[in-house]
């Protein structure tokens, strides 16, 4: 008996050694991918591999885009968030302009505004988040009718993505039991069931994206304002993906972010960011083999290209980005894709005026511009390396 016991005791040990050595491996730092990106490194060479095609959206009286804030892909669907006007619209992969998902207003199913939406595939329905209120409305998949909303009164959030029965959400909370963390898991119900990725500055004034959510292959990515860490979120952990480093600029720390917001109280944050050396802005978004990334410092915009599958970088200012790319002029980057590609927002009338004062385009995007109305509009620029 007392051999047995032993025996017992000895597969205890090593299971709950296997158990640990489990764990070191999911935080061990050697597991995330790190990306370089640096104005010195050249890799231009690296932009011979990259394809860029253009989606342009029909233009009618019910479909005109002031801003595209959101682009979700859904079948032979996407779904489009207009920032300027507060909706949401639908246009088939070609273009033409299907339908819009809900209606503004303050009663049953209507939205005041809408800080983010997503597609839940299991259940056959669109979520739009309305920030104003504090609710989320859902929609049926199909048809666009109206099923049923739910009031989160307690969560401050950016935005939303289902996991299961879970929701996970950006918090933007900045005092009261829920604000330690940026990321939070609730039940349908609203109650927090975890949370991850603690907040070491706590600021009610928002830098960097709003959206910092997405979806790429089936998997639930996010990141944070003041670090340049993606990470890979579930119902149950934050497991960090890509690390990615600026040799140029550096993050703020946070005593400087303290310093120069009364710990969080300065709606001047931002201007003071902005005018520093540090990283003011961030966001980034990727498929399977691309990855995106922006950043402003010292007033002037950047972006980076990686792709994925060889580690290779390119890192420039967005006004050289797209001059390379044939672009003419790169209004901004969003977080999310189509199929393979990062997207870009373009505006037609400012490529136009490129191209009247002899700047070289992207052909493709040259036969556009000259044929289309100058009420078009914003063009989609479709970003991705060609050897998948």
């Amino acid at each position: 008996m007392i051999m047995k016991n032993r025996y017992l005791f000895y597969i205890l040990i090593l299971f709950l050694l296997a158990s640990c050595g489990q764990k070191q491996n999911n935080e061990d730092p050697s597991m995330v991918n790190s990306y370089e990106f640096s104005l010195a490194s050249g890799g231009e060479e690296l932009l011979e591999n990259v394809s860029v095609e253009f989606q342009t959206l029909e233009l009618t009286e019910k479909s005109i885009v002031g801003s595209i804030d959101q682009i979700v892909e859904y079948g032979d669907t996407l779904f489009i968030s207009d920032g300027s006007e507060y909706r949401l619209l639908a246009f088939t992969k070609t273009g033409k302009f299907i339908g819009q998902v809900g209606s503004r207003g303050e009663g049953p199913g209507e939205y005041s505004g809408i800080a983010s939406f997503f597609i839940d595939t299991d259940k056959s329905q669109i979520g739009i988040y309305d920030e104003d209120v504090c609710k989320m409305l859902y929609y049926n998949l199909s048809d666009f009718s109206f099923i049923d909303e739910k009031s989160y009164e307690d969560i401050v959030a950016g935005c939303c993505l289902p996991d299961g029965d879970s929701l996970i959400w950006y918090n933007q909370a900045f005092e009261g039991e829920n604000s330690d963390s940026y990321f939070i898991v609730t039940d349908p119900a609203g109650k927090v069931t975890s949370s991850f990725v603690k907040k070491d500055f706590k600021t009610g004034y928002l830098t960097g994206c709003s959206t910092p959510m997405y979806i790429c292959d089936g998997k639930i990515y996010g990141y944070t304002p003041y670090e340049t860490t993606v990470y890979e979120l579930s119902d149950n952990e934050a497991k960090a993906i890509f690390q990615l480093k600026f040799k140029e600029f550096e993050t703020p720390s946070i005593e400087y972010l303290n310093k120069i917001s009364s710990s969080g109280q300065s709606s001047s944050l931002y201007k003071s960011l902005k005018d520093s050396g540090f990283i003011s802005y961030y966001s980034v978004s990727n498929t399977t083999n691309t990855l995106c990334t922006t950043v402003m410092a010292k007033g002037e915009k950047y972006c980076g290209l990686a792709e994925l599958s060889s580690g290779k970088t390119y890192f420039t200012t967005q006004e050289e980005m797209a001059n390379k790319l044939g672009l003419g002029n790169i209004r901004y980057f969003i977080v999310g894709s189509i199929g393979e590609s990062v997207l870009a927002i373009i505006d037609p009338m400012e490529v136009k005026d490129r191209v009247s004062s002899g700047m070289q385009l992207n052909e493709s995007l040259r036969s556009i511009v000259e044929t289309i109305d100058d009420n078009a509009n914003p063009i989609i620029a479709k970003i991705a390396f060609c050897n998948l």
